[in-house]
């Protein structure tokens, strides 16, 4: 055969295949979103009437629905590769997906038996079969344990292999779905009948409390809205790979367009579905045509994201249901994800309106998120702000991959918000002491060890009773209570509970602490799902409280130390990452614990320093604690806030401050650190260490009569001393570390760096050597794979002893033989 003909018979190959696999792709996308679907509107528990082995089944069919939807998505990627390969994908225009799905009679309701017909219209042709016919799998056995439906859920085909694919055409998946269908058809489908026909959404309808609703028609809208532009975005991520980002390859591309399509799904269609069905509306049918769907595509996705965004911010208020508030934040945050970076950070500006100017609310969503409306100010464990907007949804459950925010996962864990029966009573205790009294309710207590390391001795770990109020000072007492996270403690002084100076006069904020719970200060008012007040146990605060975000606390919505027991974390460190002494110190909340100790202990006590202070600002310790949080590679806090490098010069121009003050000053300020916790590593304290005594000295030098300084000067950035980082040496207290085993190569076998060399190297070798070169980066390691090999050789690498000579000669084969990656 020559070369033209081959030519012509593999571009007509390729033709007969595009339509063939489009419509695959059409009926699997199709089959995702009627299984997905499907799972969003089953009942899930008993409070929905169901009976306790009828939610067990619900819950397992909701399982095995959900695993439905997943397999559709991954047999579309794996036919789009196939398509791809063929070359059949080259000249395809976006589309085809929303047309077939269109012509396919897609529509957006609860799933009944009547949605099944739709399954006619998506059959492919049984020749697709050879081409992907790899695609199918025995499903895993957890499908087999769904109720009564057992392994009938499957229909064999001729194979064997168990799970009916799209070449087996639509009877295949009308089988397994009828199968689901008909056990749900009473109990497990929403909880009022569903009307056949077209849904209609002017159709007046009454919430239970007989109150008109003004709801469900725009909800309805909404709902529609976002499918349509679901659709084209879901076209756009599977077909087109360009993007508006130059610096995205089309994989990136298609895999943020991908994870925007699921967000769609499982922050926002499905809580609007919940919403509705709860309210007694069908969820409207949305059904595709030409004339909805073609007007969207000329427009840029992020346009759409705003546009819904603003349409379902126009619905948001404090007494909505949380299902809605669940989507508006998720909309809202994808509207500023997709955004241009020249508008993004502005847009929750315009979003502010509808919310109103009053005060902030977090509302606890039976089940679901933290639903925070007009919460300004959020920070992460370093004290760096989180980008905010006016409705946010955090994360309750402890498995989001977007932590804070609530992606949906409470649904796909079956997240309870109960209260564990077996948590700690709610009792309030009292410790009388001989200046101040101590009150304590074990109940409300998180567990976050502010008061047991600082004053061990008045605050008793594992000892009964908890508190001993004569064990500490009065001050230092009062200063443990009032930082006490959870609103556990209070005091009285003479028969009267001083709760005005426990509770802080600050600006309402939570701070999203490391691997534990939110920290709510500023009396942000807690509601449940109710839109009531969140029961408290006796004398909580409702100044500042701490709330779960591990999800297994036995006192939901309130923490109680679980995360420690469930070994929560959040945010998990990269190891390849060098930190900067911010991120090691613990950030903002870690310095200002050192400046308050510091100026509100050690000075005053101190007979030197004390007159020097005496007529400090009463925001000194926070000045002085941005500007080490600058200092320390952190944000700009100083400069934004304070003017940066000549405020702090002005603090101490002609103030003539002497080596003597300056030596008790640093001392005092290192004592502190050790009161105030910060880390004691030996990489830690030589960079703090050597950090006080410059910054110090150079204090000292500027405040001399007759000095000038250079003006406009940046405010330093301190790195570690001499680039001895946390962890680039094996400390001697390190337990000893297990290395996987290591397979070395065949003798006759080419040796690769990947496969053979990177695997010899230890993470604490790797550590050990980072201040010069990367053991993990063969770049590094070819540079100076000479030098390695000469120190192998003599036994002084790694730094615990000699490799075996094996290992040794592996390392010289790979030298000799090219150092192949």
């Amino acid at each position: 055969m020559s070369e033209q003909t081959t030519g012509v018979t593999s571009a007509k190959a390729t033709s007969d295949a595009r339509g063939p696999l489009v419509r695959a792709c059409a009926a699997e996308y199709a089959g995702s979103l009627l299984a997905g679907y499907a799972a969003c509107t089953l009942k899930n528990d008993v409070y929905e009437g169901l009976s306790p082995d009828q939610a067990a089944r619900a819950r397992a069919w909701k399982r095995a629905m959900l695993f439905v939807a997943a397999d559709h998505v991954r047999r579309i990627a794996q036919i789009t590769n196939i398509g791809i390969a063929l070359g059949a994908f080259e000249e395809m225009t976006p589309g085809p997906v929303s047309a077939a799905a269109a012509a396919a009679g897609l529509q957006l309701r609860p799933f009944t038996v009547s949605a099944l017909p739709n399954t006619d219209a998506r059959s492919v042709p049984i020749d697709l079969s050879s081409i992907i016919a790899d695609l199918r799998r025995r499903p895993p056995a957890e499908w087999r344990t769904a109720g009564q439906l057992d392994a009938a859920i499957f229909d064999t085909d001729a194979t064997g292999t168990g799970m009916p694919v799209v070449v087996d055409g639509p009877e295949a998946l009308e089988s397994a779905l009828q199968l689901l269908a008909e056990p749900l058809a009473v109990p497990s489908e929403p909880g009022v009948p569903l009307p056949e026909g077209p849904w209609e959404p002017t159709r007046p309808n009454e919430p239970a409390n007989g109150a008109p609703d003004h709801l469900t028609t725009p909800i309805s809208d909404l709902v529609i809205a976002v499918y349509r532009t679901t659709l084209v975005l879901a076209d756009r991520a599977l077909i087109d790979g360009s993007g508006p980002d130059p610096d995205q390859t089309e994989q990136e591309t298609r895999q943020a367009r991908i994870a925007v399509v699921l967000r769609l799904l499982a922050s926002v269609l499905r809580p609007l579905a919940e919403v509705l069905a709860r309210r007694g509306a069908a969820t409207p049918e949305a059904a595709v045509t030409h004339d909805d769907i073609d007007p969207l595509r000329e427009r840029p996705s992020a346009d759409l994201l705003l546009a819904l965004a603003d349409q379902a911010t126009a619905l948001a208020a404090p007494d909505v249901p949380s299902e809605l508030l669940e989507a508006v934040a998720a909309l809202q945050e994808l509207a500023v994800r997709t955004a241009p970076p020249a508008g993004g950070p502005d847009l929750p500006a315009r979003w502010w309106a509808p919310i109103g100017g009053a005060d902030p609310v977090i509302r606890s969503a039976t089940n679901g998120p933290y639903l925070g409306l007009g919460v300004r100010d959020i920070v992460d464990h370093l004290g760096v702000p989180v980008p905010t907007r006016p409705v946010m949804a955090l994360c309750r459950c402890g498995r989001s991959s977007l932590k804070p925010l609530c992606d949906g996962s409470h649904a796909r864990v079956e997240f309870t918000g109960a209260k564990d029966p077996r948590r700690v009573p709610d009792r309030r205790d009292r410790s009388d002491g001989l200046q101040v009294t101590v009150l304590d309710n074990r109940g409300t207590c998180a567990h976050s060890g502010f008061c047991t390391t600082r004053l061990p001795v008045v605050f008793r770990q594992g000892k009964e009773p908890f508190v001993a109020s004569s064990g500490g000072r009065m001050d230092e007492i009062i200063r443990a209570v009032r930082d006490c996270p959870s609103g556990a403690l209070s005091y009285e002084i003479e028969g009267r509970e001083a709760r005005d100076q426990v509770d802080w006069r600050r600006e309402p904020g939570i701070e999203v602490s490391k691997d534990g719970p939110y920290r709510v200060t500023g009396g942000i008012e807690l509601r449940g799902d109710d839109g009531n007040d969140e029961h408290r146990n006796e004398g909580a605060s409702r100044e500042h409280y701490s709330l779960c975000r591990c999800g297994q606390s036995q006192n939901k919505p309130f923490c109680s130390g679980m995360h420690w027991y469930v070994n929560f974390a959040d945010p998990v460190p990269d190891p390849d990452e060098v930190p900067t002494v911010f991120e090691w110190v613990g950030g903002l909340p870690a310095l200002r614990r050192l400046t308050r100790l510091f100026y509100e202990k050690y000075i005053p006590e101190d007979p030197l320093l004390a007159p020097v202070f005496a007529e400090m600002s009463t925001d000194h310790p926070e000045r002085v604690a941005k500007w080490l949080s600058e200092v320390f590679g952190g944000p700009k806090y100083f400069t934004d806030q304070y003017g940066g490098y000549p405020r702090m010069i002005s603090q101490h121009i002609g103030k003539g401050l002497t080596e003597t003050l300056r030596s008790r000053w640093a001392s005092l300020m290192v004592q502190a650190a050790n009161d105030a916790e910060l880390p004691s590593d030996a990489e830690f304290r030589a960079a703090f260490v050597s950090y006080i005594e410059w910054g110090s000295r150079i204090a000292v030098e500027n405040s001399q009569y007759g000095a000038v300084p250079p003006p406009n000067m940046p405010v330093p950035r301190w790195w570690w001393a001499c680039n001895a980082t946390p962890r680039a040496r094996v400390s001697a207290l390190a337990p000893k570390q297990v290395q996987a085993p290591v397979v070395l190569p065949e003798p006759d076998e080419d040796v690769s760096f990947a496969a053979h060399i990177k695997p010899l190297f230890r993470a604490m070798d790797r550590n050990s050597m980072k201040f010069v070169f990367d053991l993990w980066a063969i770049d590094d390691v070819t540079a100076h794979a000479d030098a390695i090999l000469r120190r192998l050789r003599e036994g002084t690498m790694p730094c615990d002893g000699a490799w075996p000579i094996e290992r040794i000669e592996v390392f010289q084969r790979w030298v000799t033989t090219g150092m192949a990656p």
